[in-house]
């Protein structure tokens, strides 16, 4: 097997989720009749993105900008505001005409759709007012993605200020819930370890291959995971060539994977344990081993 290989698809299915899938999947597909000519037109469709400085946010950005039913309106970070998006991504000139600007809920408002590309916390305080202007979005950090808050909370480590939404968020893995994605106002774009794991027991356990009660899932993640902030741990010299365990007493992306095998699997009961996760020396894409306890599949 070409790990390698494997890992950069991996990297990007859950962007892919939200923006691939949605984009075909989503009644956006509404034509409307040309003034001039008797020739229908495809609707493009006006996207916000909040928090577009980190790795998610440039990735987002890239997939974007070969859209061809996509027009970025906006992009914001209150760090970063004022300075041109290609100024901060040269790999992106001649895509991008845009600046980086504060977040504004009037302007983001005026979009179809926003992503959220922020840390925790952020897009669960943002949410209801766009819900209210009929914006749809995708949030791409974790503040929708778990129904019990009570977990989500001791997880995440604050109380979440969005239950009504919480509630009514769409867990957006289209290999899943493909209909749900084409209606839902919010998408909650899965992790990435959930990503992988849960596509990789789901078809195992369909077929009644494994045992729910005893699934153990090793994952890797590259040191681009961690985020784009400067951390002594994440440095090439402190990391690269070498693996490192984090998390040895739980992951918080832990009870989302187990969210969505119950769910998906016919509400059974499965436990799924995870040893301690590994930053890999690759710098981006995540490496998954799926095994029963009692010996690899």
């Amino acid at each position: 097997m070409d790990c390698q290989k494997d890992s950069d698809n991996i990297v990007t299915v859950a962007l892919r989720a939200a923006i691939s899938h949605w984009f075909i999947m989503v009644d956006y597909d509404v034509k409307a009749l040309n003034s001039d000519t008797t020739s229908l037109e495809k609707m493009v469709i006006k996207v916000g993105i909040v928090g577009g400085t980190g790795y998610t946010g440039v990735e987002l950005l890239r997939i974007l900008a070969v859209h061809p039913e996509v027009s970025v309106s906006c992009i914001t970070s209150r760090s970063e505001a004022g300075m041109p998006v290609a100024e901060m991504y040269p790999n992106l000139r001649g895509h991008y005409d845009l600046a980086f600007s504060e977040p504004d809920v009037n302007v983001l408002g005026a979009c179809d759709l926003v992503f959220f590309a922020t840390p925790h916390g952020v897009a669960m305080r943002m949410v209801p007012e766009l819900m209210s202007a009929g914006v749809r979005v995708v949030d791409l950090s974790a503040d929708f993605r778990l129904k019990d808050l009570d977990v989500w909370a001791n997880w995440y480590g604050m109380a979440h200020e969005s239950p009504e939404w919480a509630e009514k968020a769409v867990y957006g893995l289209p290999e899943v819930v493909r209909d749900e994605i084409r209606t839902a106002q919010l998408v909650a774009n899965p992790g990435c370890y959930p990503t992988a794991v849960q596509l990789g027991f789901l078809p195992l356990l369909e077929q009644g291959l494994v045992d729910p009660k005893r699934l153990i899932a090793d994952a890797k993640s590259g040191a681009s995971g961690a985020g784009r902030q400067g951390k002594i741990g994440m440095l090439h010299g402190e990391i690269g060539e070498s693996f490192k365990a984090y998390g040895a007493s739980g992951h918080r992306h832990l009870p989302e994977i187990r969210q969505g095998l119950r769910c998906c699997w016919r509400g059974c009961g499965c436990d799924v344990r995870a040893p301690p996760d590994s930053d890999d020396p690759r710098h981006r894409g995540d490496a998954l081993r799926r095994a029963e306890e009692s010996g690899g599949l």
